[in-house]
């Protein structure tokens, strides 16, 4: 599945871009992206996550990778950490507020 990915260096040397996943694991993202990047780098990664939990709730997959693979502007990253952040937009928070009974923490 093919997602958008966003990076950032978390170097001095401050490098930024965009690109789309091609395989994902617990340990790696594989993905294509506007530039090769360098071997060893240490990068921020933010992926959407396509499908929000059942009461409208985004989900992101924040990780910290270390570039181990770069060339024809695929690159892979292996993971050294990683974490869902969860998020609500305005319009999911008003609708949530609105329902009877919703006990769920905000």
């Amino acid at each position: 599945m093919e997602l958008p990915v966003s990076y950032e260096s978390l170097e001095q040397s401050s490098v930024q871009g965009g690109g789309r996943t091609l395989e994902m694991s617990s340990a790696a993202i594989r993905f294509v992206c506007d530039r090769n990047l360098r071997v060893g780098l240490v990068v921020r990664l933010a992926i959407q996550w396509p499908v929000k939990l059942d009461d409208g709730t985004s989900l992101s997959l924040s990780a910290i990778g270390k570039i181990q693979m770069s060339g024809s502007w695929k690159v892979e990253a292996v993971l050294l950490r990683h974490e869902f952040k969860a998020w609500r937009s305005d319009k999911a928070k008003a609708l949530s507020s609105s329902q009877s009974g919703d006990c769920s923490a905000g």
